[in-house]
């Protein structure tokens, strides 16, 4: 008897190591779940996104018929409807076409990322993607051991023989973001928020303020960096600050803190403009738009080249080729006037046509 209950106590302490090492975020590859709750919408504010079209992407397997292998890194949640979000649906959009198999490992600090990294690149991943700019330091460290292996930086500054950048003009969706905000400001001051002044922060919010501008020149932008991608109680607080101050509409430029931008919105009854992901779904009577990165365009750019044997110094995919856009109005499109919405679609395709040029800022005014 004393054996058999000896004997249920070492099963039952072996299931418990199992499930709580399961359970530790170690870097290693996530199970890639069968849905996620958000979804990244490609879909233009008006017409369609020339987008990569599926009829030119032809799915080519490596040499001996097996798939492409791509890892990505993530600093967060891929359910966050933001950034990470952005960067889970880039490799579902990127499978939809490509013969690829995908992994990814998400909330993974700067401490832990060159392990992550490493751990991919042992295991003869052709492409590793690091979705932040803060994986700099890392992912150029990783490269230097594993030269034939092929690494993304997100946002980054800096490429090298194997590693590339990948980023997004996102000074061209905040330029319309700023206008559209603009136009709908009664009281001519309108917010803003950022995580950190990095390249593709800055853009996007130096961007909206000259669109801003553009229609009105003489109107009050509040532009507020919390040096935090995470915190949503900061986002918050720091929105109901510009609310206090005036500003009726509000661009949530950010991960975590996009959440609290948009709560506080929510409670002050004034309208968001969403960041980096189609936000609506967070607060359909308070989100009027968003402004979206569509990864897929460049895991796609980067997957072809490797296919024709070469590798560019940057992935940077503009309006026209689909990697940035506004999204839908939803239901919200009867509260916008028709002026304003041709303004803005004139505006886009003036933009998509080459015809008009965002100027590209990316150091922060102080």
């Amino acid at each position: 008897m004393k054996n058999r209950y000896f004997i249920l106590f070492v099963i039952l302490f072996m299931c418990l190591i199992t499930f709580y090492a399961c359970q530790k975020n170690t870097g290693e590859t996530t199970p890639v779940p069968t849905e996620v709750a958000t979804q990244v919408s490609p879909t233009a504010t008006s017409g369609e996104i020339p987008a990569i079209p599926t009829s030119e992407v032809t799915p080519a397997p490596k040499s001996g018929g097996e798939n492409w292998k791509v890892a990505m890194v993530m600093p967060g949640k891929i359910n966050d409807v933001s950034w990470n979000a952005a960067g889970y649906q880039g490799l579902v959009g990127a499978k939809k076409v490509l013969s690829i198999d995908y992994s990814y490992s998400e909330n993974v600090s700067v401490a832990d990322v060159e392990t992550a990294l490493r751990d991919y690149a042992s295991q003869e991943y052709d492409l590793i993607l690091a979705h932040s700019f803060e994986y700099g330091d890392a992912v150029k460290k990783v490269a230097k051991d594993y030269p034939n292996t092929k690494f993304g930086w997100g946002t980054g500054i800096e490429s090298s023989k194997n590693v590339t950048i990948y980023d997004w003009p996102a000074h061209q969706g905040g330029y319309l973001a700023g206008m559209l905000a603009a136009s709908l400001s009664k009281t001519n001051k309108i917010g803003s928020t950022g995580g950190y002044d990095v390249p593709d922060v800055v853009r996007a919010l130096e961007g909206y303020k000259l669109g801003a501008k553009a229609v009105k020149p003489d109107i009050q932008v509040f532009v507020t960096y919390l040096n935090a991608w995470d915190d949503v109680a900061k986002g918050k607080e720091a929105v109901i600050a510009q609310i206090e101050q005036g500003a009726d509409v509000v661009y949530c430029n950010g991960d975590g803190i996009s959440l609290g931008c948009i709560q506080a919105c929510k409670e002050k009854g004034v309208y968001a403009i969403g960041g980096i992901a189609d936000q609506y779904e967070l607060a359909p009577d308070t989100v009027i738009t968003s402004t979206v990165l569509n990864v897929n365009t460049s895991i796609i750019g980067m997957i072809k080249d490797l296919e024709a044997g070469q590798f560019k110094e940057k992935y940077f995919y503009d309006m026209v080729e689909g990697g940035v856009d506004l999204a839908p109005y939803h239901g919200l499109e009867e509260k916008i006037p028709e002026d304003i919405k041709e303004l803005i679609a004139k505006k886009r395709e003036a933009i998509i046509k080459g015809e008009f040029k965002v100027p590209d800022i990316v150091k922060r005014e102080k």
